[in-house]
């Protein structure tokens, strides 16, 4: 019975490992990437060396608008996936958006994401932030099968209203690299049902 035990805790540390292999080591070496820690967090952030992507405001909104893709490391979710964050900048009041709205190939994708805000001069710069799981990853296989780098609508909602909108155009091939980069480094390998929960999704 006790080699039984045994046996039986081997072969679940074996598939505990094998679910949470991922390539960080080749992330860290590569140089199209860069590490950078969060503050007051033990997460980390891998940033792409290429710019970002400046959006346009649609009329009737003042401000800019830019989106960033990368990778985030969770330690306490032991997972390392594609994280999108929309960097706002706004005049006269701050945004303090719950919900970020995209639309690719007809399909409207609605994000949960967090926020950190900073304020100068009346002037409020606003970074919010999602981890692209569940549906979150098929909208960046989305971007990536686009025929053409069309601009894809940004929104930024507070309690169900839009107070912050634009488009931006983010390239198929960046959106491709990025996902088949992660799943390369074994992204799908990794348990993301908790981030799931944590991180929804909606399509329509």
């Amino acid at each position: 019975m006790k080699k039984l035990l045994v046996f039986l805790l081997g072969l679940l540390m074996i598939a505990s490992a094998a679910l949470a292999e991922f390539n960080i080591a080749a992330l860290r070496e590569d140089p199209d990437f860069y590490m950078r820690d969060i503050p007051g967090s033990v997460d980390t952030l891998y940033c792409s060396m290429n710019p970002p992507y400046q959006g346009e405001l649609n009329e009737g909104y003042d401000g800019e608008l830019v989106v960033y893709m990368d990778y985030m490391t969770l330690v306490d979710a032991e997972a390392t996936v594609p994280r999108l964050m929309v960097s706002t900048v706004a005049y006269d009041q701050a945004l303090n958006a719950d919900r970020l709205r995209m639309t690719v190939g007809g399909k409207t994708y609605t994000f949960v994401v967090t926020h950190v805000e900073s304020e100068y001069d009346g002037v409020y710069m606003e970074d919010y932030t999602t981890l692209l799981v569940g549906e979150g990853l098929n909208m960046l296989k989305a971007i990536a099968q686009q025929k053409k780098d069309n601009p894809i609508p940004v929104e930024l909602q507070c309690l169900g209203e839009t107070v912050f909108a634009g488009q931006v155009v983010l390239p198929g091939e960046a959106a491709a690299d990025r996902y088949d980069r992660w799943i390369d480094l074994g992204g799908k390998q990794q348990n993301l049902k908790p981030l799931e929960e944590l991180w929804p999704c909606e399509k329509k």
